[in-house]
C-alpha cells in the first residue's frame, strides 16, 4: 500500500515508472495483476495518478469526497422522499441558501488570520479578504517564486505550470513585479464573494393541452 501511495503521488513520469518497477519486483504476481487490471491499464491510472490529474483543471479536487457530501447534504435538506417535484425544488433551494450563508461566514472567519507577509506584499493586498484563505496561500507562493527567481519554465502565454492550469490561479508568469492582482484575475471559485453571471434560460413553449397529461416523474 505504501508503494502503491508513492506511485499515486508521483509528481513526473519517471518517478512514477521507478515506483511501479519497484512495485512489480517487490511484490507477488497474482496481488500485482489485479492491481494492474483494475488500477493500472486502458488509462485507470488517469484518474487517480497524480502526474496525470495534476494537468487538468480540477481545482485540487482529487476524489469524489465534496459530491458525496453535497449528495448527503442535499438529501438531509429534502428531510422526505415523498412529495412532488415543486416541494422538492424549494427545500433544495432552502438548503443551498443557508449553506451558501454558512460558507461565506466560515470564508471570512478565514481571511482574519492571513498572514502579515501576505498583506503587506504589494502583489496580493487587493487579495486579501476578497478570496479564500488556500487560494490566497498558492498566489502569494507564486508571487515568491517570481521575487527569488525561481520561476519554472515557461511564458505567459505558454506554461505548464500547475497554479495555472489545474487551480486556475495565477502563476508567476502572469505577474508583474509591483503591480497588484486583481479579484477579477481570479477565478469565481475562489471568491468570497462571487459575482457569478445570471443563467440563460430558453424555456420550451408547450401545448397547454400537452401539460395536462404530463405525469409527475
Amino acid at each position: 500500500m505504501k508503494c502503491i501511495k508513492q506511485i499515486a503521488s508521483s509528481l513526473d513520469k519517471q518517478d512514477q515508472d521507478s515506483m511501479l518497477t519497484q512495485l512489480q519486483n517487490d511484490y507477488p504476481s497474482e496481488p500485482l495483476s489485479y492491481f494492474l487490471i483494475q488500477w493500472w491499464l486502458n488509462g485507470q491510472c488517469e484518474r487517480w495518478a497524480e502526474v496525470h490529474i495534476r494537468k487538468h483543471p480540477n481545482l485540487g479536487i482529487n476524489s469524489t469526497s465534496r459530491v458525496e457530501g453535497s449528495h448527503g447534504a442535499m438529501k438531509g435538506g429534502l428531510t422526505s422522499s415523498s412529495g412532488n417535484l415543486s416541494t422538492a425544488g424549494n427545500k433544495i433551494n432552502h438548503r443551498e441558501k443557508v449553506r451558501v450563508e454558512q460558507l461565506s461566514i466560515l470564508s471570512s472567519n478565514e481571511n482574519l488570520r492571513v498572514r502579515p507577509e501576505t498583506r503587506n506584499q504589494i502583489e496580493t493586498t487587493n487579495l486579501c479578504t476578497a478570496i479564500s484563505r488556500p487560494a490566497l496561500d498558492i498566489v502569494y507562493t507564486e508571487v515568491m517564486k517570481k521575487v527569488n527567481h525561481q520561476e519554472e519554465p515557461g511564458t505567459k502565454y505558454e506554461c505548464s505550470c500547475e497554479t495555472l492550469h489545474r487551480y486556475l490561479l495565477p502563476c508567476s508568469h502572469w505577474m508583474e513585479m509591483g503591480v497588484p492582482l486583481d479579484v477579477q484575475d481570479i477565478h469565481p471559485r475562489w471568491r468570497v464573494n462571487p459575482e457569478l453571471p445570471p443563467l440563460s434560460l430558453n424555456w420550451l413553449q408547450i401545448d397547454p393541452g400537452v401539460l395536462s397529461v404530463l405525469k409527475d416523474p
